[in-house]
C-alpha cells in the first residue's frame, strides 16, 4: 500500500501522520517511520528510557490533550509524593519508586476505591542540599478526591490559598516550609499510608511527604471550566526540563503513566485517513498556526523567538489548539477543496 496519511485530533490537538504500510500479500517486515516511512527502522524492543526527550513532552502533552478528565469528578488535585532527606535509602532504583507507587495505589483502591488520574515522575534538583541529598524522585498525581466532607475540602483549598501567599512574599522555598501539612481524614490518611508504603522510619517525612492540592477553589470555578485548558495546566505543572533528570545508575524508567482505564480513563483520539494533497495543505496551515504559538510563548517569556523549522520531508506535525474538534473538521474541508481547486488547474 506504501504510505498513508492521516489526520488526527483530540478535543485540544491535532496531529498529521505518515506511516507505512505493507502491500497486501507481502510478508511484513520491520519498517521505520516519520521521513524513514517505507525504509528499515531499528527496533526499540526492550528499550529503557533514561530521558525525557522533546519528543516524549510532545507525545505527553498530546496524551493529556485526549484524556477525559471529567472522569476526575468535580475536585480534581494535585497530590504530590515525596521522599525524605535520606531518600536513597529506601528509594535507591526506578523498580523501588515503581513499588511504592503501586503500593500506595493498592491502599487507595481497598480504602477508597480505585483511583482515576495520571502519575508523573520528577526529580528534586535540591541545590542547596548535600550530594546525597539531590535528584530526589517525586511523584505527582493528577487524580480526582475521594468523597469527603465540604468543611475538609475547603480546608485543603484555605491552605493553599495560604501557601501561595506564602511563596509570593517570601519566596517558594521558605513560603511551603511554613505552611502546614494538609489536614483532614483523607489527608492523615495518605500521610500515613505514603510513609508506611517508603518504609523511611523518618518522622518529618511522616508529617510532610504529602502535598494536596485542589485544582478548584469553588464549585462555581470548577462548573465553569474548560476541560483542555485543565490538561494543559497538568502539563505545563509536570512538562518542566529542570526536573526530568534522573541520578546517575537510577534505571530506566516511564516518566508518566495513568489510573483508571477500566474506569475509562483512556485517551479519545478520531483519525481520518486523509489523500496526500490534502495532508500537505493541512501542513502548511497547521505550520503557521505553530510559528505564531511559538512566536508569542517567546513573548510572553520576554525572550527572542527563534525561527521554527518545521517538519522535513514529507514528515507531519502535532499543534496544539482549542477547540481542536472544530477546527480540525473545518480546515480538513478547506483543505480538500484547495487540494481539488489546485489539482484542476493543474490539469487544464
Amino acid at each position: 500500500m506504501g504510505n498513508v496519511f492521516e489526520h488526527r485530533v483530540t478535543r485540544g490537538a491535532v496531529r498529521l501522520v505518515r506511516r507505512w504500510e505493507e502491500e497486501p500479500g507481502v510478508s511484513p517486515s520491520r519498517r521505520g517511520g516519520g521521513t524513514n516511512a517505507g525504509g528499515r527502522g531499528q527496533s526499540t524492543a526492550g528499550r529503557q528510557q533514561r530521558q525525557f526527550s522533546a519528543r516524549s513532552r510532545r507525545s505527553m502533552r498530546y496524551e493529556f490533550s485526549a484524556l477525559p478528565w471529567e472522569l476526575l469528578g468535580h475536585r480534581p488535585a494535585m497530590v504530590t509524593l515525596t521522599y525524605p532527606a535520606n531518600w536513597r535509602a529506601c528509594a535507591p532504583d526506578a523498580r523501588a519508586v515503581v513499588r511504592h507507587r503501586e503500593a500506595l495505589k493498592e491502599r487507595w483502591r481497598r480504602r477508597y476505591g480505585s483511583p482515576v488520574g495520571v502519575w508523573v515522575m520528577e526529580f528534586q534538583p535540591r541545590a542547596r542540599r548535600a550530594a546525597e541529598e539531590q535528584q530526589a524522585p517525586h511523584v505527582h498525581l493528577y487524580v480526582g478526591l475521594p468523597d469527603m466532607p465540604d468543611a475538609e475540602f475547603h480546608g485543603l483549598v484555605r491552605r493553599t490559598l495560604a501557601r501561595k501567599r506564602l511563596e509570593r512574599d517570601l519566596g517558594k522555598y521558605e513560603g511551603r516550609r511554613r505552611v502546614g501539612p494538609p489536614d483532614g481524614e483523607f489527608a492523615r490518611w495518605l500521610l500515613q499510608a505514603w510513609w508506611e508504603v517508603v518504609g523511611s522510619g523518618d518522622t518529618l517525612h511522616r508529617r510532610r511527604g504529602v502535598d494536596i492540592t485542589p485544582a478548584f477553589w469553588s464549585e462555581e470555578a470548577e462548573a465553569a471550566a474548560n476541560r483542555v485548558r485543565i490538561a494543559d495546566y497538568f502539563w505545563r505543572e509536570s512538562g518542566k526540563w529542570g526536573q526530568k533528570t534522573p541520578p546517575e545508575g537510577f534505571g530506566g524508567l516511564a516518566f508518566y503513566g495513568r489510573w483508571g482505564g477500566r474506569r475509562g480513563f483512556e485517551p479519545m483520539e478520531g483519525a481520518r485517513q486523509i489523500e496526500d494533497r490534502v495532508f500537505y495543505e493541512l501542513r502548511r496551515v497547521y505550520r503557521r498556526y505553530v510559528s505564531g504559538q511559538m512566536r508569542q510563548e517567546a513573548e510572553r517569556q520576554g525572550r527572542k523567538s527563534r525561527p521554527y523549522q518545521g517538519p522535513r520531508g514529507r514528515d507531519g506535525l502535532t499543534a496544539f489548539v482549542p477547540d481542536a474538534v472544530a477546527l480540525a473538521s473545518r480546515l480538513q474541508m478547506w483543505a480538500e477543496g484547495e487540494a481539488a481547486r489546485k489539482a484542476l488547474a493543474a490539469s487544464r
